[in-house]
């Protein structure tokens, strides 16, 4: 469904696309000094201003409104304004009591000004004309003021858009302008196409753009059907005050000018706040404190019996290992040996639409739940651990998909305070695992059909919503590579248009898992999508983790190093090059979790991986900026110095917040360079507690044990606080030095 987010902003940006404006600003006749007028624009009303003289010498002063004209008819004109003149007199002086001016026609009447470029065009009234230009009294030409910072995005089509941070600076003979990126490699150009200015990428140059708009803080360019690109000023300022990179073994420098975009949505988690004990299922666990205080902001909706199987009532369940199949009376896969196959079909496919075959009260109480712990819901249509994983009748298996996707927006057999439109919607889970062995291409049909469902019902009511899958295990990557299999023909079967993301799980190996390593698969990851045309195509870390519970064992997720391990993951999956749109860790509650639930007693721990979703979340709602990795004196992206302390930067509550965090054994000093930042005298630092699990008091009701208030205040209150002294390098640069204990996480606020 980004394709009608897509159609809709080249909808609305259709107008201003397609052609040219009159530039804002000071007009006039530079053979007239002395004498112009100035141009103001809101939408598609002008305002203009006339500084002019009488015959006898004096002073005149006339002003008029008009509506901008486009002439897509003439080749010598890009448009016109047209209105009358108006004289104001018998206004207060300067410093005066206010007098109403008296305003009436001028004797001259009517104008028409019209425009050959947006920085020229001719002046007619009273039976005169003459030539007017846009008055250019600080940058010598339209070039100029593309000089400096910008954040560039482009569009093309219905494929979703790319933003580059990238420099402007004028080429040496000034005939054109380079658009360059942190490695000074030009991206692009904009140059001269007589008066008017023409955008063009250096791989592609010939596709050529016109410029619409060319304003100090922003410019658009765009052929007004498919392709458009947008730049937005971010500064103007230097960068380093040529200062050198810092030359210690570990050190990271920051532009707290240069803006790379919003930080990114990252702290999923896979299952909802509250369940059920196992050893003892009459106690139920409320974690929903817990998730508000660490910044939990979605959650995906699986192993939490928001599963077809369970929801829709009117199938069979069969065990296909066995001739004749057998029907299986619950919807665990009771099979448990290799290859099982259990199919799961509706009865009577013509009753799929009958809201009595559907019980939503269990996928009801997963939503309430995850919205009062104030996070997003991320549908995942599928089957959890131990399902059915094949079906005789995809078609059906697709339509019901459908439904359950309805019934969370409210379109079908609705719940008033269980509806939630979902930012995604992922189609199935771990095909490439136990999750499905059916034949291959029944996957790919049920998939196809599935995200045709959805995107129709979300089309037949103008929601927008993003669908992709299929949540891929961490062996992605060796069945992209192996010819035939299901995972590596799966791009080409369900055809890209269909992706609007693509998911895959991570899991490390366990205490040998290391941050360059899960950098080398993300990179080989990425790669395979790129050879299968999906090198724009947003990807989804759907389920990650140090590694899987059961091969780990569940004391490693209560050891310390977790905090650091978390951290340094969510910085890395920040990553540009990687294009992670949205990640859920596994999990929020029970195994492999943030919070655990001592089974069976009244009793919550906070494990340390926690640490690092507090860190993050001190940045969650700010502007990302540009930082560097540098180990002696060479400098590069996170990604290129897995090894190194991880530094996510951002602008947020005020001030530059930096998540630090080192995922290494032994302590580390890290050098921390910062530019284009107000003086400050001192950096503080707030250090997550260095422990194993901790235990939150709770409160216990009805059989309901609750992370209490003062659970979570005694927590946060374990963050320590320390101030270290800053050294100014320049008038908009500094320096501090930090200590790094082993596994620790840090976040340091200059403000």
């Amino acid at each position: 469904m980004r394709r009608i987010m897509a159609w809709l902003w080249l909808v609305l940006a259709g107008p201003l696309l397609a052609a040219e404006r009159a530039e804002d600003g000071l007009w006039w006749n530079p053979d007239a000094s002395g004498s112009g007028f100035q141009i103001e624009r809101q939408g598609d009303v002008y305002t203009l201003t006339f500084y002019l003289y009488e015959a006898d010498g004096s002073p005149l002063w006339l002003i008029a409104t008009a509506t901008w004209e486009a002439l897509p008819d003439r080749d010598d004109r890009i448009g016109q304004l047209r209105g009358t003149l108006y004289h104001a007199s018998g206004g207060q002086c300067l410093g005066c009591s206010y007098q109403a001016p008296t305003v009436s026609a001028h004797a001259a009447g009517s104008f028409a000004l019209e425009f050959d470029s947006p920085v020229s065009g001719v002046l007619r009234w009273g039976g005169a004309s003459m030539p007017v230009e846009r008055f250019l009294f600080a940058w010598p030409d339209r070039l100029d003021r593309l000089v400096g910072r910008w954040l560039v995005t482009e569009r093309v089509g219905e494929a979703p858009a790319t933003t580059l941070a990238l420099r402007g600076e004028l080429d040496s003979d000034g005939s054109a302008l380079g658009l360059r990126d942190a490695t000074g490699t030009r991206v692009a150009g904009v140059r001269r196409d007589g008066l008017r200015l023409r955008f063009e990428f250096t791989a592609t140059p010939g596709i050529s753009l016109p410029l619409t708009v060319a304003e100090r803080d922003r410019f658009v360019a765009g052929d007004g059907v498919t392709r458009s690109v947008i730049g937005v000023r971010t500064d103007d300022i230097a960068q380093s005050e040529g200062l050198t990179a810092p030359a210690g073994e570990y050190a990271v420098r920051i532009d707290a000018a240069l803006a790379r975009g919003p930080v990114r949505r990252l702290l999923g988690v896979n299952k909802g706040p509250v369940h059920a004990g196992r050893r003892a299922p009459n106690y139920r666990y409320d974690m929903s404190a817990g998730y508000r205080a660490f910044g939990v902001q979605s959650v995906r909706l699986h192993d939490v019996g928001v599963d077809l199987c369970e929801i829709y009532r009117d199938a069979r369940i069969e065990n296909l290992a066995l001739q004749p199949p057998t029907t299986l009376n619950t919807c665990v896969n009771t099979p448990t040996g290799p290859g099982a196959r259990v199919a799961w079909t509706v009865n009577d496919a013509a009753t799929i639409d009958l809201a009595a075959n559907y019980d939503f009260s269990g996928m009801d109480a997963r939503v309430r739940e995850v919205l009062a712990a104030g996070a997003r819901v991320y549908l995942r249509l599928g089957e959890s651990y131990n399902g059915p994983n094949d079906s005789r009748d995809v078609a059906a298996w697709a339509r019901v998909a459908g439904n359950l996707y309805r019934h969370l927006v409210g379109d079908f057999a609705a719940t008033a305070d269980a509806r939630a439109d979902p930012e995604f919607v992922e189609v199935h889970n771990e095909p490439d695992g136990m999750f499905w062995n059916g034949a291959d291409g029944d996957f790919h049909r049920l998939f196809r059909d599935s995200v045709d469902q959805v995107n129709g019902h979300a089309a037949a009511t103008g929601r927008p919503i993003a669908v992709g899958g299929p949540g891929f295990t961490h062996n992605v990557v060796r069945g992209m590579a192996e010819p035939g299999s299901l995972t590596q023909s799966f791009v080409a079967e369900v055809g890209s248009a269909r992706l609007d993301f693509f998911s895959a799980h991570y899991y490390g190996d366990c205490a040998a898992a290391t941050l360059t390593r899960m950098r080398d698969w993300l990179r080989t990851l990425r790669g395979q999508m790129a050879n299968q045309g999906l090198a724009a195509t947003p990807l989804h870390i759907s389920e990650w983790n140090i590694g899987l519970g059961q091969a780990c064992g569940e004391a490693l997720f209560d050891d310390r190093r977790m905090a650091s391990f978390v951290a340094g993951a969510l910085v890395l999956l920040h990553e540009d090059e990687f294009g992670v749109e949205a990640a859920h860790y596994y999990a929020g509650t029970t195994t492999m979790s943030l919070f655990k639930a001592d089974d069976g007693n009244p009793a919550i721990d906070l494990r340390p991986g926690a640490w690092g979703f507090w860190a993050y979340r001190q940045l969650a709602a700010g502007t990302r900026l540009h930082t560097e990795t540098c180990r002696q004196g060479l400098c590069g992206d996170f990604a290129d110095h897995p090894d190194a302390p991880a530094v996510l930067a951002a602008r947020a509550g005020g001030g530059l917040h930096l998540l630090v965090s080192n995922d290494a054994g032994s302590s580390r000093s890290l050098r921390m360079q910062v530019h284009n930042i107000e003086p400050v005298a001192s950096a503080r630092v707030l250090s997550a507690p260095s422990q194993s699990s901790l235990r939150l008091a709770t409160q216990f009701d009805a059989g309901t044990v609750r992370i209490a208030d003062a659970g979570i205040a005694d927590a946060l209150a374990r963050v320590e606080s320390a101030s270290v002294p800053v050294q100014l390098l320049g008038a908009r640069s500094l320096a501090f030095d930090l200590t790094l204990p082993a596994y620790a996480v840090v976040v340091v606020v200059l403000q």
